[in-house]
């Protein structure tokens, strides 16, 4: 295909789906027909969302902040430097396949415009002032230049086309350098402009597929599970390796598992109904009025738990999701879980007298009510579960 034709195929596409495809577009984990992406990526368990914003005077703004929570519960760890490799298997003459990428950064919260202090669950942000990579002729990452998008960025002010794979044609490539801890967003789209009739076919004009990735670190001798942050000889060592082995919860990015950091109620339950298998609750109806999101990770892990009698929530209906759970409510879930008695005025001693008879919190020093960090959540959990 010649310099020429792409550039058409090229003008054709943007033309037509700018503004067609949404920026964060629903994800689609398999497209065999359209293209194949080989690597030697190991899917990781790993729930987060991924945020964006675009900056106005010193804050970010809350109407402009869009959401991605990964809810396939995993990402693809790569070793620094690993090539992935996407082959066009579409025989369609005008066709492509176009790459793009964008990367994120942790951080737990922004402040929006008006001063409100936004959490963002898992961490990651990215700015939409900062735009992306898309993928150019010789296989290297071009940045986009401001004002830009996606299929607007194939080509920059000299008419040079990014890199188009027409059918049978491959392309291997790194990952661009988005520094440390950074999760990187990797768009994969299926063009072909001869398809003009996309409002009714427009599941053939344009596919796409989205894929998270992060770098992950070469594991050593001192560290367990591959986390700088967790030392070998922690208490919580094995633990934490049981539990992203287990599915249960993983870093907080592909080199970091945050021992210190709080967990929520939503988190800690959820950890709960994943080590019990991710059973499905009888009921997919919730009685909690801030549990109304069938599509969160948490959803069924709730249902689940107040069907089971481990949580009720914290009263008038509400389950309280975002609230930061102390020593005594995990020691209680994992109480009730195992058909303990942990009810009445006195649940809080209740518990902690179970966990103690039971081994749960040997080694540990805490208060009832206080904090329980991610490093002892995974321990009670692996004590009770593993």
């Amino acid at each position: 295909m010649n310099h020429c034709k792409r550039i058409v195929c090229t003008l054709l596409a943007v033309v037509v789906l700018l503004g067609a495809v949404p920026a964060l577009a629903a994800e689609r984990t398999e497209l065999p027909d359209y293209f194949s992406v080989e690597t030697d990526a190991v899917q990781t368990p790993g729930q987060f969302t991924l945020t964006e914003g675009r900056i106005l005077g010193g804050g970010i703004d809350g109407g402009l902040a869009n959401s991605i929570t990964v809810g396939d519960d995993f990402y693809y760890a790569l070793e620094a430097g690993s090539e992935i490799t996407v082959t066009n298997t579409n025989p369609s003459p005008t066709g492509f396949v176009y790459l793009y990428c964008t990367v994120f950064h942790p951080q737990d919260s922004y402040v929006s415009y008006t001063g409100e202090t936004i959490e963002i669950p898992g961490g990651y942000f990215r700015e939409l002032d900062t735009n992306g990579y898309y993928l150019g002729e010789d296989g290297q990452w071009l940045f986009l230049d401001d004002g830009h998008w996606l299929l607007g960025a194939v080509m920059d002010e000299t008419y040079r086309p990014g890199r188009m794979l027409f059918y049978g044609e491959s392309c291997s490539f790194t990952l661009p350098d988005g520094g440390e801890d950074a999760a990187y967003l990797l768009h994969f789209f299926y063009l072909d402009p001869a398809v003009t009739d996309y409002e009714t076919t427009n599941a053939n004009y344009t596919e796409w597929q989205r894929n998270v990735y992060m770098v992950a670190p070469a594991a050593t001798d001192d560290t367990a599970a591959g986390f700088a942050d967790v030392p070998a000889d922690a208490y919580y060592a094995d633990a934490v390796a049981w539990a992203v082995e287990a599915g249960v919860t993983s870093g907080t990015s592909a080199t970091a598992f945050s021992p210190d950091a709080s967990v929520t109620r939503a988190q800690a339950v959820t950890f709960l109904w994943r080590a019990a298998g991710s059973p499905e609750p009888a009921s997919l109806t919730s009685d909690f009025s801030d549990v109304t999101d069938p599509n969160a990770y948490y959803y069924q892990a709730v249902l689940w738990a107040a069907e089971q009698g481990i949580t009720n929530g914290t009263g008038d209906g509400v389950f309280g999701l975002n609230g930061t759970l102390p020593y005594d409510q995990i020691l209680a879930f994992l109480c009730r879980a195992a058909g303990g008695d942990a009810s009445g005025a006195d649940w809080s001693e209740k518990a902690l007298a179970w966990a103690a008879e039971n081994g749960l919190t040997d080694g540990l020093s805490f208060t009832a009510a206080g904090t329980c960090p991610r490093s002892d959540v995974v321990y009670c959990l692996w004590k009770q579960l593993a």
